[in-house]
């Protein structure tokens, strides 16, 4: 397994980039903050930061009002976090995710979506990426359980997905996307909406956006 993220950066324009380059050209798996964005800035093909209007939109603006008025940080923001898993012709699988976090959360606090195992997960068997409370997939490392499921419990890829969602995430908004080495793919949910697309090349298909 290889692994790179990046958290609490303020002016990367593509995470899941940044978070691959901490991958190959640093000998560390998770960069956080300023560290972060000097290094990324280091490097020959680094991108142009960008300025925070370019993250700021109508829908998160509303809720960071709401936020202030009440003092309390919704667990149920607008949904905004992006996750993909992959199986390419040699078999080899990856997970990326993406995630702007909840609106108003505390200066620093990082999620699950950097963390292997709360939030993601892929080796040569399975992949996996989550959606939902990062402190929840945090506290009940997530990913490394339905992994540990599929490859130690027997269990098949939705099965593993169904025991950890009813075990772990009852309470929580939370999804799972998952796909194994044989090409079974699975989406699980306890909420209504989930916006998803399967890509086999050179065809796209919408799956489905409502359950």
């Amino acid at each position: 397994m290889n692994s790179g993220s990046v958290a609490c950066v303020q002016s990367v324009k593509n995470p899941v980039k940044a978070a691959r380059q901490v991958m190959e050209k640093s000998v560390h798996s998770l960069l956080v903050g300023e560290g972060a964005e000097e290094f990324l800035q280091g490097l020959e093909e680094s991108e142009k930061p960008m300025r925070a209007e370019y993250f700021q939109t109508d829908v998160r603006r509303r809720e960071l009002t709401a936020k202030l008025s009440t003092g309390n940080a919704s667990k149920n923001n607008h949904p905004q976090k992006v996750g993909a898993v992959a199986l390419d012709r040699w078999c080899r699988l990856a997970a990326a995710t993406s995630t702007g976090g909840l609106v108003g959360k505390w200066k620093g606090q990082v999620g699950d979506t950097a963390v292997v195992g709360a939030g993601i997960f892929a080796d040569d068997k399975l992949a996996v990426t989550c959606s939902g409370d990062g402190d929840v997939f945090l506290r009940h490392t997530v990913a490394q359980k339905v992994a540990s499921l599929y490859h130690h419990k027997g269990y098949s890829l939705r099965a593993a997905c169904r025991e950890v969602m009813s075990e772990n995430l009852k309470g929580s908004c939370a999804g799972i996307i998952a796909v194994d080495a044989k090409g079974n793919a699975v989406v699980e949910t306890n909420v209504g909406t989930v916006i998803m697309w399967l890509s086999s090349l050179p065809t796209l298909i919408h799956l489905d956006s409502q359950f």
